[in-house]
């Protein structure tokens, strides 16, 4: 355990609760004396636009993939009834006008990335007919929808939204709106949609929608963390994360069914599962005997597996953040997420109680130093690079809320349509989503390197254990370990 986790462990109850009010209130303390805690302001009309740390990051990426769509996001509705193609085509051309991020190309410029605004786009929907002799199958559908959505984008000359246009029949097709990740995030879906329906409603009806104005841009944003992120404040924060990491493990080593490719790779599968009801309750009920959020008791349980899958003690886990501080960020379609590391400290054979307690004090004291960006803990703590593998940790543990609902057009039916699209930017993606009652979860996996077999006996494994630590969350890890292990097929070398 860090000198920071030893120290933590010997507070009080009563102290850890001041040292935490202590955390948040120095975090917004330093983004007040940076002097832009307060509104964004938009850019003047001669400042350059310029990408945030995160867009700089998945542009490298992308490069280096070159031909991949392993960053692409998508939203697919089957919509049936009556619909006025120009009014959706109408409403999409309104959407990437407003929304600069939509129309924002990445330019090499000398080896580093530029940005510049296509300032007069034209959009147009990418059509595929799968109706012209007869109705097609549900997997002829499934093979349009991969289609569309795996094309790459050209970063340099593409919208960043592309929405394909699958005929079915008459009255029945597909679209598809696929966006690179460079421009959006989860929280923009439900943006996406809400515009969508107000403009749909309003060209059909006669009385075009009237969206209020937006009071900034996303080059606002990445305007203000390059400006904020620097000096003293830059100094303090790789200073935390420099303390914060020392002495983890930054590569954790599952038991892999295939020889690890030379070369990172992100074809992959996903498979669903749930937590019972009454073990969701108790998992909630033991976060709040212990002052730890659903995520923190997550945090400790996924902790717990990897634990029992690679017998390490302390290592790391990515998770996404959202960075939306700002009310006037909440309408923007944008990629407002950083990846923060959450350290899983298990030394001493704590019980399933005190690990849980051990992610709620890392998981405090790393939400308070969030901002800075993950690429620039990479830069600072220079780990040794592996070309196989993710820097830093090789895990993204998610809890997400639910997804929101498919518009409401007038005179259309819509539902979704979920088809497997085959990638895994990580080895596994834990994804847990938050709602009464069970927990639904799923976990993606990197298909090169794990059999879809493996996968669903660990997570039937983890499952089991899941319940027999919250039954008696005083057990032991070691104990638990050897439960999973037994149950999941896992022997250590």
């Amino acid at each position: 355990m860090s000198n920071l986790g030893d120290r933590l462990d010997k507070l009080t109850p009563e102290k850890r609760a001041l040292l935490e009010r202590q955390l948040l209130q120095r975090r917004a303390s330093v983004l007040s004396e940076s002097g832009r805690d307060g509104k964004l302001h938009r850019r003047g009309p001669d400042e350059p636009l310029l990408l945030s740390y995160s867009q700089q990051q998945l542009w490298f990426l992308q490069e280096w993939q070159k031909e991949g769509a392993a960053y692409n996001a998508s939203l697919n509705l089957r919509l049936q009834g009556e619909l006025d193609e120009d009014a959706l085509r109408q409403s999409f051309q309104l959407i990437i006008e407003r929304h600069e991020t939509l129309r924002t190309v990445v330019m090499d410029e000398g080896g580093v990335p530029g940005a510049r605004l296509i300032e007069h786009p034209t959009f147009a929907f990418h059509e595929v007919d799968l109706g012209a002799d007869g109705p097609p199958s549900d997997e002829a559908i499934a093979d349009a929808v991969r289609g569309v959505v795996h094309l790459a984008f050209d970063l340099s000359a593409d919208l960043m939204l592309r929405v394909g246009l699958i005929r079915l029949g008459p009255d029945d097709r597909v679209i598809c709106m696929v966006l690179h990740h460079i421009a959006c995030d989860g929280w923009s879906r439900g943006i996406l949609f809400d515009e969508l329906t107000a403009l749909y409603v309003g060209f059909t009806s006669g009385h075009p929608a009237e969206l209020a104005e937006l009071p900034v841009q996303y080059g606002d944003f990445a305007k203000w963390q390059q400006e904020w992120l620097s000096g003293s404040v830059l100094k303090g924060e790789i200073d935390f994360w420099s303390e914060e990491l020392s002495g983890a493990d930054f590569v954790l080593d599952l038991p892999t069914d295939h020889v690890r490719p030379n070369v990172l790779t992100f074809i992959g599968g996903r498979m669903g599962f749930v937590i019972p009801a009454p073990v969701a309750d108790r998992m909630r009920s033991i976060g709040r005997e212990e002052r730890a959020t659903i995520f923190m008791v997550v945090h400790a349980a996924t902790g717990m597996l990897l634990n029992s899958l690679t017998g390490q003690e302390d290592f790391l886990v990515g998770s996404p953040v959202g960075s939306r501080r700002w009310p006037e960020t909440e309408p923007l379609i944008g990629f407002f997420v950083n990846t923060l590391l959450l350290r899983l400290r298990m030394t001493g054979d704590p019980t399933f109680r005190e690990l849980v307690r051990r992610c709620r004090e890392t998981a405090v004291s790393c939400y308070a130093h969030q901002d800075i960006p993950f690429e620039r803990i990479v830069q600072a703590l220079r780990p040794k690079r592996y070309s196989d593998r993710n820097p830093l940790f090789q895990v993204n543990l998610r809890m997400q809320g639910p997804a929101p609902e498919p518009p409401e057009l007038p005179g259309l039916r819509a539902s979704r349509v979920s088809v497997g699209l085959g990638s895994s930017r990580f080895d596994l993606a834990l994804g847990f989503v938050d709602a009464p009652g069970e927990l639904g979860a799923y976990v993606e996996y990197n298909s090169a390197l794990f059999e879809g077999a493996t996968i669903e006996r660990w997570m039937h494994a983890f499952t089991q254990v899941l319940e027999l630590a919250c039954e008696n969350p005083e057990r032991k890890l070691s104990e638990l370990a050897t439960a999973l292990r037994a149950k999941a097929g896992v022997t250590l070398p």
